[in-house]
């Protein structure tokens, strides 16, 4: 715990430039608009400092690091000052806009609604708007290719910041349960990489790549029940961990009837991810009704509850034996009901996927 904690507090003021006076110079110009921020924004600008200061802090209680946390939570008062005496404000951004570019609050959005602070997320995602309009306005009075190229990545990454603040309450909702929190903590260790398309394909749906380690958010998926969206995110997170784990199921390896088998437990074992996120949300208080998932399951699992009792099993080895014998039962279900992507049933789309390979 305390080797936690000392590299919590190293890590913190060194994000304050008091460390290494080379980095210092280099990222002078950003925290010298931040100044300029707070004299005439003193509200945002707190706002968006309290949220910059703690990112670290909820980061690490998210992935379970929770003696790291503690460690910068210790040397959070203060250890913004240091180096910041004598450097002066050679020049003054512009008062009417957000301090910074469009990647800095892209940067930021994507922290916030990853950690589900929703309102941060939706506030540095409409400072990414206002500076991306200001970047086009900019190449409409002035022309030139630079200008006309910056107002194109402007806008794009404003775009982006749209997409991670409207992920912002489905991530909130997540990281209140903790089947959330392991898998974020996963996803955190694993580095995998989220990202929205406007692939006509993908509208409305979420999948995870394991070619790429990426999960794949398409554009309208966000739009709907965020309590749907974490669900569903939770059921993705579960495939990348079973990649990364066990390895992508391989056609070419094994054969017909062994592939579909796997593939179906494993879209069991991500259903019962979703199962766990709408019970623990259903626990405070969130109105959720029973899916049929959810049905299947816990049915298979007392009704095998029930017929272990009086066999001598210990209580342990029938909880788990119960959990095999009911995710056995959701991969059947799901092998002839669940529409895939293709909008065909499991068992088919595994099994064109084994006859293509």
């Amino acid at each position: 715990m305390a080797t936690g904690a000392v590299e919590g507090a190293r890590d913190f003021g060194c994000h304050f430039h008091i460390c290494n006076p080379e980095d210092f110079r280099e990222t002078w110009p950003s925290t010298r608009d931040s100044l300029w921020h707070t004299v005439t924004g003193p509200i945002g600008a707190a706002q968006d400092g309290w949220d910059a200061a703690t990112a670290n802090i909820r980061g690490d209680y998210n992935a379970g690091y929770e003696e790291r946390s503690a460690g910068r939570v210790a040397l959070i008062v203060g250890s913004s000052v240091f180096g910041a005496i004598g450097l002066g404000i050679r020049s003054v951004p512009d008062p009417d806009l957000p301090s910074g570019g469009v990647a800095t609050h892209l940067t930021a959005v994507t922290r916030e609604g990853r950690l589900g602070n929703v309102a941060g997320a939706e506030r540095a995602a409409e400072n990414a708007e206002r500076l991306a309009e200001a970047s086009e306005e900019q190449a409409r009075k002035d022309p030139t290719q630079e200008n006309l190229d910056q107002a194109e990545r402007d806008r794009r990454d404003a775009g982006r910041a749209r997409s991670e603040a409207k992920a912002a309450p489905a991530f909130e909702l997540l990281l209140d349960t903790r089947v959330g929190r392991d898998l974020n903590a996963f996803l955190h260790r694993q580095g995998t990489e989220i990202e929205f398309v406007n692939d006509p394909d993908r509208r409305g749906h979420v999948l995870y790549d394991p070619h790429t380690d990426t999960i794949i958010m398409g554009e309208d998926f966000l739009d709907g029940d965020p309590v749907e969206a974490a669900s569903r995110i939770a059921h993705e997170m579960t495939h990348a961990r079973q990649t990364s784990e066990e390895g992508n199921a391989d056609p070419t390896r094994m054969d017909r009837d062994t592939y579909i088998k796997r593939s179906l437990e494993r879209e069991a074992d991500s259903v019962v991810s979703e199962i766990q996120v709408y019970e623990e949300l259903w626990e405070q208080g969130h109105d959720i009704p029973i899916t049929e998932w959810e049905t299947t399951y816990n049915n298979s699992y007392e009704s095998y509850m029930e017929e272990s009792e009086g066999s001598g099993m210990s209580r342990e080895q029938a909880e788990e034996n119960a959990d095999i014998v009911a995710r056995g039962e959701l991969a059947g279900l799901i092998g002839a009901q669940y529409p895939s992507a293709g909008n065909i049933p499991y068992a088919e789309y595994y099994g064109n996927a084994w006859d293509q390979s």
